[in-house]
């Protein structure tokens, strides 16, 4: 693969660097640093669907390469939806266990 093609797939390559990272994130528990880099990630999301970028893609023959490259950010996000619906319900089942605290601190004091 040439410099020039190598360059085409870049974006491809650093979204797939920050889903991985943000996976990292999400396995430790770290959503503060999450939810920032998602941010920064959103903001390239639609340079990756440039019309330009997709003809480069296609006339430079890099079809497969950008789509395998796709593909392991759609897996790696599905990861990471799975690890937020994890945390997600393990945020509301201690939401729950505090409310039934508080209420059995409440019935006590009453």
């Amino acid at each position: 693969m040439s410099t020039s093609n190598h360059h085409l797939l870049a974006r491809l390559e650093i979204f797939l660097s920050q889903s991985k990272e943000l996976l990292t994130l999400a396995q430790n528990d770290q959503w503060q640093e999450f939810e920032t880099l998602m941010a920064q990630r959103q903001e390239t999301l639609p340079s990756l669907s440039d019309n330009d970028f997709i003809i480069d893609i296609a006339r430079a023959n890099l079809a497969a390469e950008a789509k395998e490259l796709i593909s392991d950010i759609q897996n790696t996000d599905q990861q990471i939806v799975k690890l937020a619906e994890q945390s997600k319900q393990a945020i509301a089942e201690k939401l729950s266990h505090s409310i039934k605290a508080t209420k059995a601190i409440v019935a006590y004091k009453s």
